[in-house]
């Protein structure tokens, strides 16, 4: 598993590299990074088979709070980037809201691959 999870977040990042802003080409890279070391299958350390887990990091989430803290932007349903400043999760449209608000109007929620800012 870590072997691909990884390949794949490396092809991610290099895709980003043309679309994306720097945050997120960092951010893939980091995934990748991550999947090498700690997405690896207990059964086969090594990464000589495919283990059939996957990480929650990749998304879609239903609920804003289910968003892994290394995410530090997402976008949601209708395209609109949200960013964690420390403290919560906001986007320039909209005030502070409640998180299970967020959830249930603005979900589900992804990674954002558009270059949009």
């Amino acid at each position: 598993m870590s072997d691909i999870a990884a390949r794949e977040y490396r092809i991610a990042a290099k895709v980003a590299k043309e679309c994306c802003d720097q945050s997120t080409v960092e951010h893939l890279q980091r995934l990748a990074a991550k999947a090498e070391t700690e997405f690896a299958c207990p059964a086969y350390p090594h990464g000589e088979h495919e283990c059939n887990t996957i990480p929650a990091e990749t998304g879609p989430w239903q609920r804003i709070e289910d968003v892994p803290e290394t995410v530090g932007r997402l976008t949601d349903r209708d395209g609109d980037i949200w960013e964690w400043d420390g403290d919560n999760w906001v986007t320039p449209e909209t005030a502070i809201l409640p998180t299970t608000y967020i959830s249930k109007h603005f979900g589900p929620f992804s990674l954002p691959m558009d270059g949009a800012s």
